[in-house]
């Protein structure tokens, strides 16, 4: 929605937007809230995406803070990244009890694999501080 307003300026005005948060975006939205225990491993972290109802992720690849945990491909990555598979997410995530992931990969769309690239709020049961993280349900 667009209106201006007139300022009391010859020739000046100031336009003024109404911008609307779009729950689904990948920088302002909140993400979907994903709960681990602090011993779950990356892989088991993937394979979680892969059952996750609103997820349904497959080949999944991981980044967090612009550090890539795990990448499918091109095959040099994967190779690069393979051994944190088995490292646990709170560890990969330096021991923070919430944290915002990136994962990107083939997600189900109206009955086709579609490409697919999701912010997720990871938060760790058990973990005080993982309590004070906004764990308002989102897509």
């Amino acid at each position: 929605m667009f209106s201006c307003r007139y300022n009391g300026l010859v020739g000046t005005h100031i336009k003024v937007t109404e911008f609307v948060r779009d729950t689904d975006c990948l920088v302002c939205g909140p993400g979907t809230l994903i709960e681990l225990d602090t011993s779950s491993t990356l892989s088991e972290f993937i394979k979680m995406l892969e059952e996750h109802p609103k997820l349904l992720m497959s080949k999944a690849s991981v980044t967090h803070g612009g550090n890539n945990l795990y990448m499918q491909s091109p095959e040099v990555l994967e190779q690069m990244t393979r051994p944190n598979l088995s490292i646990p997410m709170f560890e990969l995530l330096k021991g923070t009890p919430f944290a915002t992931v990136h994962v990107s990969g083939m997600a189900e769309s109206n009955g086709k694999k579609v490409s697919s690239l999701r912010k997720l709020r990871v938060a760790f049961k058990g973990v005080e501080e993982a309590s004070k993280m906004d764990t308002t349900e989102s897509s």
